[in-house]
């Protein structure tokens, strides 16, 4: 149980931990396969007769209080297993609230658009009618951060400034006679399931 902990804590993506496991798998499979390959005498006689040679359990003449030496030793191994089951949920309880507050996901991600346009984009401007106009995605390509608010249980990635990755000042004035600079965002939806990508 500590090894398969040990390898889901130290994974850092789903892949990892398959691939770790089926390493695993194989591991052991070499270990049959050496075994079987000893007792059909590939290796050496030694080794044959290593793996299959008989052995018994002799029953000690001289025993004191065997029933108190067993109940004593089953006492210590469920003691052992009750403490580690224990540990075991501590973890897993600690990890578990961390996800949920968002501590392992990620602060920062870069998005890289490919170059497309949507020529005939509906568009409301604050103050003005809806109008159309062309719409270049790769203007959104940069840095976007966690602003610290979340969106069904999910981080907010808000999009930064593309010279320096600060956030945008939207209290500014923009040059193009819009009110504020608002940056876009990514959210996730839960209703389908999926990370969207949406600016106002």
């Amino acid at each position: 149980l500590a090894n398969v902990l040990l390898t889901l804590m130290k994974a850092s993506a789903v892949l990892d931990i398959f691939f770790d496991f089926i390493a695993l798998q194989f591991l052991q499979q070499i270990d049959d396969i050496a075994f079987n390959l000893a007792k059909m005498g590939v290796f050496s006689k030694r080794l044959r007769a290593a793996t299959s040679n008989k052995y018994f359990r002799v029953k000690l003449t001289k025993e004191v209080n065997k029933a108190e030496r067993s109940r004593k030793i089953s006492f210590f191994l469920k003691t052992i297993y009750f403490m580690n089951l224990l540990a075991l949920l501590a973890v897993q309880i600690q990890v578990t609230i961390k996800q949920s507050k968002g501590d392992y996901q990620c602060k920062s991600i870069t998005v890289i658009i490919n170059d497309e346009v949507w020529e005939e984009s509906i568009v409301r401007i604050p103050g003005k009618d809806v109008e159309q106009m062309m719409l270049i995605y790769p203007y959104f390509n940069g840095v976007y951060n966690q602003n610290g608010s979340s969106h069904d249980n999910r981080p907010i990635y808000v999009e930064q400034n593309k010279f320096d990755n600060t956030p945008f000042d939207t209290m500014s004035i923009d040059s193009e006679n819009s009110p504020v600079k608002t940056p876009a965002e990514i959210k996730y939806c839960k209703s389908i399931r999926a990370w969207v990508f949406m600016h106002e």
